[in-house]
């Protein structure tokens, strides 16, 4: 038992490795979807258009199980998503100047305490 246990050892590793790989696409697209429609009119149509289609391809390649593909789109996505949401936060900061100024509170002082043992 032990020695059949050893001579698959290296292939539950590879299918281990597999089903961790097809479970991080199901993430990535369902949040990648949920992203797409909380964003939605502040998406410019060209990325959305650009995202959905590596989502699309990236759903294809999960179907197949294509470890590899799937691999290179996450990276596409995941640059792609990335892209997005720099663009809307940087419009947002532009857009609210007093947001860059600090959060702290006028005459805020530290307050004082006594360790009790």
């Amino acid at each position: 038992m032990k020695a059949e246990a050893k001579e698959n050892e290296e292939a539950d590793k590879k299918n281990l490795e597999k089903i961790q790989k097809l479970n991080e696409a199901d993430a990535i697209i369902f949040q990648s979807e949920k992203s797409l429609k909380d964003l939605g009119d502040k998406i410019q149509e060209e990325e959305k258009t650009s995202i959905e289609g590596v989502l699309e391809t990236l759903r294809e390649a999960r179907k197949a199980e294509d470890v590899e593909k799937i691999e290179s789109l996450l990276g596409d996505l995941t640059a792609a998503m990335q892209k997005v949401t720099e663009r809307i936060y940087s419009e947002t900061q532009s857009s609210d100047p007093g947001s860059t100024e600090s959060s702290t509170v006028p005459n805020e002082e530290d307050a004082q305490f006594e360790e009790v043992k």
